[in-house]
């Protein structure tokens, strides 16, 4: 079940026009010449890639009905220019994290990765700036002693899975890795207790009422509308039950991309765990509103949320190897610089234990050509072993877990060594099967 999902994607009209609509009698008259002035300017702008239909009804007041024939005539060819070869817009997706090559450099040198695709998220053009201003800077993670660590949690990718992934308990025996226990979804660790996921169902935005087959409900000619449950993750931890999801605000609803407009008609937000590494937690929250207008808007925002203060935290690159993270993607993107921002990181190990970090950036595109997790947008990532500082203390795994990666690049996450066994037995006790059989 996909979270939050509220919405067929499928009832996009691929361009909306609305009749200009004559001024009232009273209303004061503009003349003939602004009024058709005004019609070819928005007919221009229509045409415009990225601006075609605006996505906002176009309604004019004039003087006349030549003046009426003449804006309707100019707006509706230019609605159709601009939805020419425009597709309808698909639902946020999963977001498949794509590992390098195993043959990557072991050095902190940059590596692009091959192509600008939809995989990637990008940062969130329409959603709420309280999600960004709401980010603080990461802290170090807790120490740990590498060389002591016994067991570790690894994650592996299965759409089946709560979270998107199960997890394996790794030990080490006889010096070698041995899976010791798995799990049907996502287990996080901190320095005191390990994290479950659960969730939570709130009400969503006002909006068109839907039946199952995506139709909008209405009576007396009037469309209903109505508030439909969301249900959305949350981390759970399992020594006293503290939840942890940074996509929400204090009541409750998700903060991305809509403040609940009386004019929303759909919005639907879904929940997509990326990766991590220690304490934190990264993943995208992919969001999707329309207002009636030629198309819906999609945003994606990907955070970082610290299990140890429960915070969601930035994770930028060292200092001095950012000029070269932004040149490589500047490249990719096919962009100027000062139009390439970055959008966050997500961070995993690579095929022989060391610390991996994809570095994301966006820059604008039209809405036709952006294939960004963003409306708007195009995406690249770069891979690098270059790490945050925050995560100093978790950059390489210990050596007897290299085997088990088997040249991969997954998501491992390490036990401290004194809580071996109260660890082990919180995993054991996770997903219970009447728990693990929900949706």
């Amino acid at each position: 079940m996909r979270q939050g999902f509220l919405t067929p994607w499928s009832n996009e009209t691929p361009c909306r026009r609305e009749r200009s609509e004559p001024a009232p009698r009273d209303s004061t008259r503009r003349s003939s010449a602004v009024v058709s002035a005004r019609a070819i300017v928005l007919s221009l702008l229509a045409m415009v890639p990225g601006v075609y239909c605006l996505g906002l009804p176009m309604k004019l007041r004039v003087a006349s009905i030549r003046d009426a024939r003449l804006a309707l005539s100019l707006t509706s060819l230019a609605c159709l220019a601009g939805c020419q070869g425009s597709p309808a817009p698909a639902p946020a997706s999963a977001v498949s994290v794509t590992p390098p090559l195993a043959t990557a450099s072991a050095s902190a040198s940059v590596t692009a990765s091959a192509s600008v695709t939809a995989s990637s998220s990008g940062a969130p053009l329409p959603s709420s700036p309280r999600a960004r201003e709401s980010a603080q800077p990461a802290a170090p993670l807790p120490p740990i002693e590498i060389d002591k660590v016994t067991a570790v949690v690894i994650w592996q990718r299965d759409a089946a899975a709560k979270g998107g992934f199960r997890s394996q308990w790794v030990e080490q025996v006889s010096g070698k890795p041995t899976v010791l226990g798995e799990k049907p979804g996502l287990v996080a660790v901190s320095s005191t207790s390990l994290w479950t996921l659960g969730s939570t169902t709130i009400k969503g935005c006002s909006q068109l009422a839907r039946d199952k087959d995506g139709s909008v409900l209405s009576r007396g000619h009037q469309p209903l509308r109505g508030k439909p449950d969301m249900e959305m993750p949350e981390l759970v931890r399992m020594t006293d039950g503290k939840r942890v999801a940074s996509w929400r605000d204090g009541h409750g609803y998700p903060i991305h991309g809509t403040k609940c407009e009386e004019t929303l008609e759909d919005y639907g937000v879904d929940v997509v765990f990326e990766g991590g590494m220690g304490a934190l937690v990264m993943a995208s929250v992919n969001s999707y509103e329309n207002h009636g207008g030629a198309h819906g808007v999609r945003g994606s925002d990907l955070q970082t949320m610290d299990l140890e203060s429960g915070a969601t935290v930035k994770l930028l690159a060292p200092a001095p190897d950012r000029p070269a993270l932004l040149a490589s993607a500047t490249k990719g993107l096919g962009a100027e610089a000062k139009d390439v921002h970055a959008s966050g990181v997500v961070l995993l190990y690579g095929p022989v234990g060391a610390g991996l970090a994809l570095y994301r950036f966006w820059a604008p595109a039209s809405y036709a050509g952006g294939t960004g997790g963003s409306s708007y947008s195009d995406n690249f990532t770069v891979s690098s072993k270059s790490l945050p500082v925050e995560v100093d203390a978790h950059r390489s795994l210990p050596g007897w877990v290299v085997p088990h990666l088997k040249g991969r690049s997954l998501n491992a996450f390490m036990i401290p060594p004194a809580l071996t066994a109260t660890m082990k037995a919180q995993f054991d006790a996770a997903y219970p099967p009447a728990a693990a059989a929900k949706p």
